[in-house]
């Protein structure tokens, strides 16, 4: 059933549908699709489950601003899945200006920023961007090179989790994003999400979201 291949928690039912690394984790390591196996796989396989693993897909790349796969679905299809499963996604307010719906850079209640967000909050503030929203580099107003990217994570096994495949107890893979500031290697965490206090040092742009209004 679930199982680990060099480092990453795949399923033998999906893998062909889900070709990226990370896509594994996120559908994989959720509790209500990480159970897949001959006994319930024509479970997993009716219409509504399909839809909602594509909705848990959607707001997976929404949430880690993915945009690859947030291409794949129309404008619409992006905003109605806000909100799914109780994990909203506000408008990021940028210095006090709310953006524009359109722009779609979403930032979490406190403001925080996935890296996507913040590729599109540097350029959108004329920031000299190098790269793309995958992986960027750029010179903060300390005058020294910060460099972001998708790329940039060590995917490790979970020891607590990685134990006999069942149901029940399947094995996890952490993610290690990490981050260069001025040629050095820091470490970023378990997600691609980038604090406000980080983006003020940065770049001396104040970043909040529109949480306070709903």
């Amino acid at each position: 059933d679930t199982k680990r291949n060099n480092g990453i928690t795949v399923n033998e039912y999906y893998t062909s549908d889900v070709p990226k690394e990370l896509i594994y984790q996120a559908l994989f390591e959720n509790t209500h699709l990480a159970t897949v196996n001959e006994d319930n796989i024509a479970f997993f396989n009716s219409d509504d489950n399909r839809k909602s693993m594509e909705k848990y897909y959607l707001l997976w790349a929404i949430e880690n601003g993915l945009e690859d796969i947030c291409s794949e679905y129309s404008y619409k299809e992006r905003n109605n899945v806000n909100g799914f499963q109780s994990k909203t996604y506000y408008y990021a307010v940028i210095d006090g200006e709310v953006t524009k719906e359109t722009e779609e850079i979403y930032a979490d209640s406190g403001g925080n920023l996935s890296y996507s967000s913040f590729y599109k909050v540097l350029v959108r503030q004329g920031f000299p961007v190098e790269g793309n929203w995958y992986h960027y580099s750029f010179t903060g107003i300390d005058a020294k090179k910060y460099e972001f990217g998708y790329d940039q994570c060590i995917l490790e096994a979970d020891p607590r989790s990685s134990q006999d495949e069942s149901n029940s107890n399947y094995s996890r893979t952490n993610n290690n994003f990490y981050y260069f500031y001025d040629g050095e290697k820091y470490n970023m965490g378990n997600e691609p999400i980038i604090k406000t206090e980080k983006i003020e040092d940065m770049t001396g742009i104040k970043v909040t979201s529109t949480y306070e209004n709903n």
